[in-house]
Parts: structure tokens; C-alpha cells; sequence
């Protein structure tokens, strides 16, 4: 947020208590990174984009709406209703960019597998749209119960661009193959 003010006025929005209101609990992390691994992160990146450049891959972005949105139920579409509404009131704070802190578990072998294409689709549309993970590393509990195994920050070019993504043919495509979900805080 811009400042203090800003903050303020998000956080006392109805949008706002009402997404509060769904989070049964609330997580203390911390993040111990590896500094070697983090700077890898924008090489590796740079290096998959030049990639996709010689191999002159199809562009993933701007999306492509998904008509999957349009046919699922009514039930199944009102969350999304709720983070069109999330997205809209977020629009002054994040025109320019967003991050996405994900707290995330290892889970089994066959679940990582699984992972492994959404993961691999993601980090593509990343390395194509300067997007992306900025700092992974191992996840400290510091208070309470929480378990998880990484929290992995992630930037995106903004709200909007988030919004579009998660309607797209590109992201209905390769959701349904993630196993493991990662708790998400915007």
C-alpha cells in the first residue's frame, strides 16, 4: 500500500472483512533463504526466456478467456464472483504490481511430480512476462502449529494481470494437474 491511509481503508472495506472472515486460522512464518538460490531465481528465469525466444514458442500472454468459467455451475462460480470484487477494490493498490506470499508443503512424491507441470507452465509465463518467484526458502514456524515446507514470494505485474490469469485458458489448463495447494496471502 501507498501508505498508512490507504491500508486503513482497505482493511476496513466490507470486501475486505468478508475475505478476512473465510481464514478459520492465522499462520506466524517466518522464511529462512538460501541468498545462492535467490539469485539464481532471475538467472534461470532470463535463461528460460531466452529459450523460449529461439525455440519461438507461442506466447501465453495476453490470455485468452476461458469458456470452462462461463459453463460451471452457479455454486462453483461464486467465489470467483468474490475475487472479481477483491480484484476491482485492489485496482489503486495494485495497477502497478502485486505479490503473492505462498506458504507451501513438499507433500508425497507423486504429488511433487504432479506439481512439477503446472509448476514448469508457471515458471514459463514468468520467464516470458518478467513475473515470478523473488524469494523461496524454508518456512519457520514461530508461533502455533503451522506446517509448512517453503514460503516462496511471488510478483506479479499487477491485479489486473492476476485476475486475467486466473480466468484464462491458460490457467484452467494447467490448474487441474496441481496437487498440492498452497496457502495464499495477497
Amino acid at each position: 500500500y501507498p501508505n498508512r491511509a490507504a491500508w486503513d481503508k482497505a482493511a476496513a472495506s466490507v470486501q475486505y472483512r468478508d475475505l478476512s472472515a473465510r481464514f478459520a486460522s492465522i499462520y506466524s512464518l517466518g522464511m529462512k533463504r538460501s541468498a545462492a538460490l535467490n539469485l539464481v531465481i532471475p538467472a534461470a528465469l532470463l535463461r528460460q526466456r531466452i529459450a523460449q525466444i529461439v525455440r519461438r514458442e507461442p506466447r501465453r500472454y495476453p490470455f485468452k478467456p476461458s469458456p470452462l468459467l462461463s459453463q460451471a455451475p452457479p455454486e462453483a462460480r461464486a467465489p470467483l464472483k468474490v475475487f472479481e470484487e477483491v480484484i476491482q477494490a485492489n485496482l489503486e493498490y495494485g495497477r502497478e504490481g502485486m505479490v503473492i506470499v505462498n506458504f507451501a508443503k513438499g507433500g508425497t512424491r507423486e504429488q511433487r511430480r504432479a506439481n512439477a507441470g503446472y509448476g514448469g507452465e508457471m515458471f514459463n509465463l514468468f520467464a516470458e512476462t518478467g513475473a515470478g518467484p523473488t524469494h523461496r526458502g524454508k518456512a519457520v514456524t514461530l508461533e502455533g502449529t503451522a506446517d509448512f515446507d517453503q514460503v516462496i514470494i511471488v510478483f506479479y505485474p499487477g491485479v489486473e494481470f492476476f485476475g486475467e490469469m486466473i480466468k484464462s485458458q491458460f490457467y484452467t489448463g494447467i490448474f487441474g494437474g496441481k496437487q498440492l495447494l498452497s496457502l495464499i496471502h495477497i
